[in-house]
């Protein structure tokens, strides 16, 4: 079975070691039928390590592979692999694919992310795109509308996490003064408050953005996980954060023991 512990090491130890065209194939089939988890991840993974460190016509070819499971894609998952892969690879055809999906990462339970790969991208087109998102959020859908497609794509609370995510995804572009006004000014906004300072506290060199961090946890909050992972990715950025996230964890498991007191 792909989902166990011997596939896992199959992939991560066998398929690894062989660099011929046939263990590629059988990567990408991998990523094709869709074994969800530690499996899938790792085969994206090391399709994407070939496409940038092998010669040109292999890395080629790994193009190609990846792309070809773009088109032929049977799940989200597969998506938001292959272009996670290509974006590391700096696909020269990814951006406009990426410009096309992203009014398209609605899905409640399994998004795309495709910000995260505009941001590993890094072309700098994407600026436009990822404000207009944060300006001016997707609205949600008629919300007399129960069908079963309307529960798994946007309402309002994923209009939300899109719009986060666009946010922690400006970080590589902080240089761009358009990309700082947007920061600030979203401030001004609760869903996109945190982000916006997570953002400015990791690429700038100003106490306020970790001051005011700080504050939310001395309040007796917690940073929502997308925030908590965005720092922990930029840990090294700055001393501070490191802290922060301890401070952070401290005030989850005391929740977690005063609930398990209660509960008792």
């Amino acid at each position: 079975m792909l989902q166990s512990d011997n596939a896992l090491e199959c992939v991560e130890i066998t398929l690894a070691a062989d660099i011929s065209k046939r263990s590629t194939e059988f990567l990408a089939a991998i990523c094709y039928h869709h074994y969800h988890g530690k499996v899938e991840d790792k085969a994206f993974e090391i399709l994407e390590h070939r496409g940038i460190t092998f010669e040109a016509d292999e890395r080629d070819f790994v193009n190609t592979l990846l792309m070809t499971l773009l088109k032929k894609q049977r799940s989200v998952c597969t998506i938001k692999g292959a272009v996670n892969a290509l974006a590391g690879m700096k696909n020269d055809q990814l951006f406009e694919i990426l410009a096309n999906l992203l009014p398209q990462d609605l899905n409640v339970f399994f998004p795309m992310n495709i910000p995260n790969a505009l941001a590993k991208l890094g072309d700098p087109r994407a600026i436009p795109l990822l404000i207009s998102v944060i300006e001016e959020p997707v609205q949600s859908k008629n919300n007399d509308n129960d069908s079963s497609d309307d529960f798994l794509t946007l309402g309002i609370g994923r209009s939300s996490a899109l719009v986060v995510k666009c946010c922690l995804a400006l970080s590589p572009f902080i240089d761009d003064q358009k990309v700082k006004n947007c920061l600030i000014n979203a401030l001004n906004q609760e869903e996109t408050h945190e982000a916006c300072l997570a953002v400015l506290a990791v690429c700038m060199n100003e106490q306020k953005y970790l001051d005011e961090l700080e504050k939310i946890l001395a309040d007796g909050n917690t940073f929502d996980y997308r925030i908590a992972d965005y720092l922990q990715k930029n840990v090294g950025q700055r001393p501070e954060i490191e802290k922060l996230l301890m401070f952070n964890e401290d005030i989850q498991t005391k929740r977690v023991n005063n609930k398990n007191v209660n509960d008792n």
